[in-house]
Parts: structure tokens; sequence; C-alpha cells
């Protein structure tokens, strides 16, 4: 499977430098790369969910279902603990004690968001769909479910901001993924005038999702008075390293501990497939919306997407021997 990881990273990073030099020729902007956030984000993602959800119901997946979700709760929550006993700064200068700036303290909020707030979505949906399949995408749309609920808890109060309950529910991945279920419980199938759109819309996922990655790299400006080096690199690592061995410990107990749950190791490798994900986009509009650092956050999902190219399939060779 490693070798299918990397084949459709390589495929996907095409398409992102084929993004990032159309966007550097015609001097694509942040309104436009906002305008393919969105679009993607309220048009072509819940198109996407809604078409996976279209399927004949099946008890055994709807249970396996539940369980993906229970499993990618746990993952989001043992990775907020990593990150916040890892994601803080103490000191500018360690070896002469000199205390961090309100600065360097303000960046510790994106570092945790960073650090367990993966593109699952943007990347992963189409990484799972050319590695796993229908099936393996089914299943993801459980951890983008979780992925949600922890952005608008988690997430939002590690920068500052109250807990929102109302953002949480009318989330536009959740109500589909609600709607989703909905769909999946039918005693029949959605009529093609509704499922051939929602299928040929749904699969503009990839080609937009490195598309809007590409425009990213392109329209990346460095804050020039801060200093980044050395927090990138621990963001890296805590992101690629210690997340992805958390990840790795946690679907290994649930492959072992829950053998009878249909397609278990589909379940396994996808969650972990979501978790090593490089940091999500969310993250950089979340800096924006927080009036944060926005370069620094925009330069953890350029780093983080550079390195997961490497991590990615380094710990699913790791999977492929553990989880047999």
């Amino acid at each position: 499977m490693y070798l299918l990881v990397i084949k459709q990273l390589i495929i996907m990073f095409v398409i992102a430098g084929i993004a990032f030099i159309i966007t550097k020729k015609f001097k694509f902007g942040k309104s436009e790369q906002e305008f393919v956030s969105k679009i993607l984000l309220f048009f072509i993602n819940p198109c996407l969910i809604l078409d996976k959800f279209n399927i004949d119901f099946n008890l055994e997946k709807f249970k396996s279902f539940g369980f993906s979700f229970a499993l990618s709760i746990i993952v989001h929550f043992v990775m907020v603990l990593v990150a916040l006993i890892f994601c803080r700064t103490k000191y500018s200068n360690r070896i002469q004690k000199i205390p961090a700036t309100e600065y360097e303290k303000s960046l510790d909020g994106l570092d945790k968001l960073a650090s367990f707030m993966t593109n699952c979505a943007f990347i992963g949906i189409p990484l799972i769909d050319g590695v796993i399949g229908n099936e393996g995408v089914f299943y993801l749309l459980s951890f983008i479910a979780a992925f949600n609920i922890f952005l608008w808890t988690f997430g939002y109060s590690f920068l500052g901001g109250k807990i929102s309950v109302k953002k949480i529910i009318l989330n536009p991945n959740i109500l589909c993924v609600a709607l989703g279920i909905i769909i999946f419980c039918l005693p029949f199938k959605l009529p093609d005038i509704i499922s051939i759109p929602l299928e040929y819309i749904g699969s503009m996922n990839t080609a937009m999702a490195m598309f809007l990655l590409g425009m990213l790299f392109a329209n990346f400006e460095k804050n020039p008075t801060a200093s980044y080096g050395k927090r990138i690199v621990k963001l890296c690592f805590i992101r690629h390293i210690l997340m992805s061995i958390v990840s790795l410990l946690l679907v290994f107990l649930a492959f072992k501990i829950f053998p009878q749950i249909n397609d278990i190791r589909i379940i396994c490798f996808v969650m972990l497939i979501a978790a090593i994900c490089p940091t999500g986009m969310s993250v950089s509009s979340m800096a924006v919306l927080f009036k944060k650092d926005e370069s620094y956050a925009a330069l953890l999902c350029i780093a983080t997407s550079v390195v997961s190219i490497v991590s990615i399939p380094i710990v699913i060779a790791v999977a492929e021997l553990i989880l047999k």
C-alpha cells in the first residue's frame, strides 16, 4: 500500500506544482485563493460527502461507521493532549533563562492547532480515494466530522475564542455528514438526476484541493521581522513523528482489541492516514480570524505538506507490518 501512497502523493503534488506555476503566471492573489477555498468547502466537499453516502444500506457498515467515528474522537483527543504537553514556549533563550515574549507565546496557540488539526479533507480525501477507494472515503467522513467538532471546541479555545456549539452544528461538513447518514439509511438510492451531478462535482475534489495548496505555496509571504526556523522544525517533529507514533499505537490497539468489527483493517488505515496528514489549511483561516501571525500559519501548512511527502509513506509502510 505504501507504494500506492507514494504514487498518489506524487500525482497530487504534480497538480499542486502546476497550480503554483499558473498562480505565478496569472498573478492570482488572496482573493482568488479565498474563492477556490470557499468553492471547495461549501460546494465540492458537500457534494462529495453526499455522493459517498449514496450507497445501499448495510447494517454492519453502519455499525463500522459508528466505530470509526468513536475511534476518530479518541485519536483527536489524544493528539490534543500531546499538543498541550509539547506546544509551550517558556523561554526565548533556554540557556540564559530569558522568558518568552508575548509574541512567542501567541504562536503557541497556532502550534497547538497545527499539531492536531490535519488536512484530512483537502489532502486526506484524494489520498484515501486514490489508495483505498470509495469505501475508505466513506469511513474518512467520520474523521472529518470529529475534526470539525475539535476545531470549533479545542481549536477555538487555543486561540482565545469561546467554544461555539452553533458553528459545530452549522458547519457544512457536519450538516452534510448528518444528511449523508440519512441518505445511507434510505431503502433506495438517490435518482440519477441528483446522484450523477453529485458524483461529477465531487470528483473535482482532488484537483481543486491540490490547486488550492499550490496557490498557498505561490502566495506565501514571510513576515520579515520574525524568525520561525526552530519553531517550524519542532512543529514538524510533533506533527509527523510524535503524532504518527501516537496514531500508530491507537490504530494498532483498535485493530487488536476489536478484530470483530467489519472492515476493521480499512478503518484503521483510514484513521491513520487522516491523522498523519500535514497541517490543515484551516489553521491559516483561524490565524486570520483571531489576528494571529498569518505568515507563520501559512508556513506551518507549507512545511508540513513538504515533509509529508516522505513521512506518510514511511508510516504506512510500518503500519502494513503491524496491522496483520
